[in-house]
Formats: C-alpha cells, structure tokens, sequence
C-alpha cells in the first residue's frame, strides 16, 4: 500500500511537470516602438486591445533595457551576449558596410535547435549579411523570410542605401534595390507587392505555425521581427486608413519634439502590429492549448520625428537617455501565469535586459528536455541571465543586478555611455551630507525594492552623427586608423572638451529631470557608480568599428535580379570583381580530373 502511494504521487508530480512546460515559443520585436507608443502603459490614445489582454494575463517588465538602435538590440537579443562584448555597440550596420555578427558565437536559434527545436526567423535580420555565412539560414534558423537590411518601403519593399565615393565627398551615390528574401534566396515577390510588412510578416507566420500544427510539430522557435514602426511611416491596408481611425484621443502632447501631425499615422501601424498579434496569440492557443510563451518587445526607443512618443521618458533612439534605452516588454504564458498561486497581469519592476530574453527562454522549455546552457559565456554585466526565477514567483521588486550596462562606446567613438544600477542591491552604508543643512546622515542600504540611480557619460556626439563625420572624412582623404582616431577626437574636443557625468534618481525622477552628479549628498552614489564603470577598463574591444564601405560592389544594381544580397563570398572577395580564388579554397584541378574521368567513362 505504501508502494502504491509512493506512485500515485510520483506520477502526480510527473503531470504536473508535464503542465508547466511551454514547447511553442514566439519572440516577436517591433521596430523603434516607443515607450508610450502602447495602450497598457497608460496612453489612451492608441487602440492596442490584443497587447493590452497579454499585459493583464502575464507580465510587464518596467525595467528592461537594450541598445539605443537596432543591430546592437538585436545582437543582444539572439546571443545573449552584450553588444560591448560583439564588439557591435557602436553603430548599426550600414547596408554596403561588409560587417556582420560575430559567426563563431552561438545563437538563440543554434541553441534551440540543440534541443530539437525547429527555429524560424520572419521580418528584419540587420545582423550583417555581406557574405553568405551571416545570413540567417547559416545562424541557426531553419527557415527566414524577410528582409536582410535595417529597413526600406513597406510596401514596394524596396530599399535605399547611399555612400560617399573616396576622394569625392561633394558626391553622395544613392543604391536602390528590392529587399524581400526567403532562406538563401532573393524572394520573387509576385502578388505579394503592395502588402504592407506587417500584414506579409503575419500571413507568412500564420501558414508557418499552421505548417507545424498539421506536422505536429509542436516544438519550435519562431522569431517575428516586424519593419514597423521603422520608418517610412506608413499605415497597413485600407482597414487601418484613414490612421486616425487606428487612434483616438487628443494628437497633441507636451512634447514639442515629437511629430504630431504624423502621430495618427503611426498609431495605425502599431494598430496593425497589435491585430498581428491578436492573430498569432489566436493561432498558439486554438484548441484550447496553453503550452506556449509569446513575448514582444521593443529594441529600442521610438522615433520623435516619425511620431513616436516615449512620454514620461526623456530622449530617444539613438540616445543613452531613459526613452532610448527603456524598452516596451511584455510576456504571455497561459500554462504559467493562473496557476499554481502565479498572479495575472504582474509589473516587475527589477533590472532586467534585452540578453536575459534568451537564457530566460531555454530555461522556461528545459523541463522534460534536454537542458541548455546559453549563453556559453557567463559574466554578470556582459551576458544575460535566467529570469525564471520572476515568472515561477510573485515577484516584482528586489533585482537579479545589481547593476546593468546598457552601452559603452568604444575609443574611437569617445567611451561614453550609461549604467544603471540598484543601490539597494549593493552591500555598502554610504554616509549621505546634506547639502543646505549639513547635517550627517547615515544610510543603511538593504535589499529591498530597487533603488534604480543612473549614471551617463557624455564625450561624444551622437552615434549616427559621428558615423557620418567619419565617412565625410574618408571621402575627403585618406586615413589610416590612427589617424581617423586622432581626427575624430579633435571634433570631439571641440564638442565635450571634458566628459560630461550625470547622475540621476530613476525611482523618484524617470524624467532625467535632475542631475544630481554635483550634489554633495550624492556624491558617494556617483562613485560606486564610477568604480563600476570603470570595473570595464580593458574589458570593452579599443576599436572593434571597421570603418570600409563596398560601395558600388555591394549596390543592387550589378546582380541580375537587382535585390540587396551577399556581395562577398565566404573568403571575403567581392562578386563584381574578377579575382583567383585562393588556392585554399577549392582544388579546381581535382574537380576538372573528376568531371574528365566521368566524362571519359560514359
């Protein structure tokens, strides 16, 4: 009897195991969403009614984090790695610069399909794609479709490029080609010209899940990066026009950077990326299945001048400041969230980062599975981590960080960059001086709810901005390494003489309204903040950025079917030059002696 019980309850437990695995995975990114671009944040002003029932049945991350544009995002995200250690968080990648992720490291689709996965990849790539080996198909994913440059038309799905010949910088030559590509292959666009992306994107990932239903398979990995609200600013289908239709409530705001006029337009978009959504969710939990996760979030921040908004937030992408950074993220898991005393619609409030999505991941679907470790490499403030932790508890305040970097430049773009950090995470009693009464005041941090303190160091002039000061001077002359570094210091001299320290107070100020980096009573803050700041020295690449453009080697226009593609081989030789291959590369001899005895022989 003793025996029988025993097994009644092992097989209990056994069940209940088997309930709380999720085996279908979507992570879906939308471009350049703003922080208030969404309905569950608070903004009344934009219809998001599939986002908003994901936010009150799952969980809301406030405090995650990524790069301010898209590659490093992006690299983050499928490697769990920091951008900082990929050597990619200096700029995107530009669409004839011959630069791609890393192909030695392991990604989120590589370590998936160690657990037998299948993976796909649908919308936006920007990972590098000048050769062969960086193309998604080669990056772990079993199947890709969309586009493999930042962005382009989302309707004609076309996409322009522009570089500055060398020796003649009064020149900009400007590159058009079509953009829509399928595994390793350019896409033959047909009837699908004039579908708007979202809608493409969706239709592709409904017959694809659909696919893996009528195959039953029910393991997979499905990465949705949507274009939109990337730029152009174009709203989805007759449905969704005219925009303001997508939208209600006042088009006007405090924020007299944002493009207002242009805002009802947007709201669209974001309409059609939350019906996409709406479609997808329908389609993981027909029949009544729960065994899935569907998580979306943002790369970055929104776009003023597109009209995004990133309210209360200041800045943008681009920038290191909070509405840059900040990201949108929200998690639905049905077989998790209302069962098992797991609270509904949960906002964590700790530190968390765009490289902790894919560790959080493999753990989530390891039970009953063989087991992952991703990334390979694990440091604290340069890879992710697990958040499994937060979804199996009802956690929202204490932080897995102590402290999270969200970028640090490399030399030649000036080492700046920002660090948030939880002062209440760290074992320290810092003695805090008033400054208008000078009264001591002894402070005992514990770990309780996060105390989010920024800091940001400004000694450079915008990414996007210091790329273009760099092309036009190697347009103008020849440089060599050394001395583009020393040029483009002198303009940073001329721009932050002295860098620029701010510090601020995320928890009572989110605004980054007041700079508390010469306050006296904070002065203790700044320098735990310093010490890990410069915890980095040695650690960050001196200068991983390749200043090369292809130019006209990479342009559309020399390929037959004048898509953007791979202009380069796997041994790095341009296509639209006539060059011998490296005798490494393929014994030809031997092939012609093969091809002469078959042909002898037959």
């Amino acid at each position: 009897m003793y025996i029988l019980k025993r097994i009644i309850v092992l097989l209990f437990l056994l069940a209940k195991i088997k309930r709380v695995r999720a085996t279908k995975v979507v992570l879906a990114v939308i471009d350049d969403l703003g922080y208030n671009d969404v309905g569950f944040q608070g903004n009344g002003e934009i219809r998001t009614p599939h986002l908003n029932a994901m936010a009150r049945e799952g969980l809301v991350f406030e405090s995650m984090y990524g790069g301010t544009e898209c590659t490093p995002s992006r690299a983050m995200l499928l490697t769990g790695r920091h951008a900082v250690a990929l050597g990619l968080q200096d700029s995107v990648i530009h669409g004839t610069e011959p630069r791609g992720m890393d192909e030695t490291v392991e990604t989120l689709a590589d370590a998936f399909r160690s657990i037998a996965y299948s993976t796909a990849a649908i919308g936006k790539w920007h990972l590098g794609f000048y050769a062969p080996r960086f193309l998604p198909c080669r990056r772990g994913f079993d199947y890709f479709f969309g586009i493999l440059v930042g962005g382009g038309d989302h309707y004609s799905h076309e996409t322009t490029e522009s570089f500055i010949a060398r020796g003649n910088a009064s020149k900009t030559i400007a590159v058009t080609g079509r953009n829509l590509w399928e595994n390793d292959h350019p896409y033959d666009q047909g009837d699908d010209e004039g579908i708007h992306t979202t809608e493409l994107y969706t239709a592709k990932s409904l017959a694809l899940l659909k696919n893996y239903n009528e195959q039953n398979q029910n393991d997979f990995f499905l990465y949705l990066s949507y274009q939109a609200v990337h730029g152009p600013i174009q709203t989805p289908s007759v449905s969704y026009a005219p925009a303001r239709s997508a939208c209600h409530g006042p088009f006007s705001g405090d924020d007299d950077e944002v493009n207002w006029a242009l805002r009802p337009r947007l709201c669209g978009m974001v309409t059609g990326i939350d019906n996409s959504i709406g479609q997808i969710y329908n389609k993981l939990q027909q029949d009544n299945n729960k065994d899935f996760i569907l998580w979306v979030l943002s790369d970055n921040g929104g776009v003023k001048r597109h009209g995004s908004s990133n309210w209360p937030l200041r800045g943008e992408k681009g920038e290191f400041w909070e509405g840059g950074v900040r990201l949108v993220s929200l998690v639905t898991a049905p077989f998790l969230f209302g069962h098992n005393d797991l609270v509904q619609g949960r906002r964590y409030r700790g530190l968390t980062h765009l490289s902790d999505v894919g560790p959080t991941l493999l753990d989530l679907v390891s039970t009953n599975k063989k087991s992952c470790t991703f990334p390979k490499i694990k440091d604290t403030l340069l890879s992710g981590i697990s958040l499994k932790h937060i979804f199996e508890n009802n956690e929202q305040e204490s932080s897995l960080r102590n402290a999270l970097l969200i970028n640090r430049n490399s030399d030649t773009w000036g080492g700046g960059g920002a660090l948030v950090f939880d002062l209440s995470a760290l074992d320290q009693t810092f003695s805090l001086e008033e400054e208008e009464d000078n009264d001591d005041e002894a402070v005992t941090i514990q770990n309780q709810q996060p105390r989010l303190f920024k800091l940001l160091i400004e000694n450079s002039v915008g990414d996007a901005v210091l790329y273009r000061a760099g092309r036009v001077m190697l347009a103008a002359q020849n440089y060599d390494s050394q001395s583009l570094d020393a040029a483009l210091q002198i303009r940073r001299d001329a721009l932050f003489p002295t860098p620029l320290f701010h510090l601020y107070d995320l928890n009572n100020d989110p605004s980054e309204d007041i700079d508390l980096a010469n306050s006296t009573i904070h002065a203790p803050i700044l320098a735990a903040a310093l010490n890990v700041w410069n915890l980095l020295d040695g650690r960050v690449p001196s200068n991983p950025q390749v200043w090369q453009d292809d130019g006209p080697l990479a342009a559309p226009s020399i390929f037959a079917d004048n898509f953007w593609q791979p202009w380069r081989d796997d041994d790095d030789l341009p296509l639209a030059t006539y060059q011998l291959l490296p005798s490494s590369s393929v014994d030809y001899a031997d092939v012609l002696l093969e091809q002469q005895q078959e042909d002898s022989s037959s």
